[in-house]
């Protein structure tokens, strides 16, 4: 890492082996603080999009969050215990090529996110090339139930959503 964190100084290092996998960005915290945040982007399109200035401005993708909480969970585990695996394992004891074993694995994948779309509750959630790059669906999703928390009166519950999100 190059930059400052706070002040002068150089606080926050982050060591990889494969430093051609990760964007390092450091930016003002949205926290009130002296020190910098530091993001650390896994997603090499992504970080090349951001540095580019040819892409148009306020194009926006969309996202679908899952929610990942315990009970839907287990619907999910239900459903994939109780799904009939007997195609995909009989076509695993006849496979002769690596073209077979990959079309197998399609399959799988196919039948594994069709699942997890039937079964987990999910949000569709658009983001825009102008937000910053720390704002992941996630986040927009709190902030959103935050910011609807607190036009409903409940400062509590917002407050306590509003240390979650940072």
């Amino acid at each position: 890492m190059s930059s400052f964190t706070r002040g002068n100084s150089v606080l926050d290092v982050f060591y990889t082996t494969r430093p051609d996998l990760f964007c390092v960005e450091v930016f003002r915290s949205c926290v009130k603080s002296n020190h910098y945040a530091v993001g650390i982007n896994l997603d090499i399109k992504s970080a090349e999009k951001s540095t580019t200035s040819s892409s148009p401005v306020g194009v926006r993708s969309r996202h679908i969050v899952y929610e990942l909480t315990p009970c839907s969970l287990s619907v999910l585990s239900k459903a994939l215990a109780d799904y009939n695996w007997s195609g995909i394992l009989l076509a695993l004891e006849e496979c002769q090529s690596c073209t077979d074993f990959s079309s197998i694995y399609s399959d799988f994948v196919k039948i594994v996110r069709y699942l997890i779309h039937a079964y987990l509750p999910y949000k569709t959630i658009s983001l825009s090339n102008r937000e910053p790059s720390f704002i992941t669906p996630r986040i927009k999703i709190l902030l959103r139930k935050r910011n609807k928390l607190r036009r409903a009166g409940k400062l509590a519950r917002a407050d306590k959503l509003s240390a979650t999100v940072g």
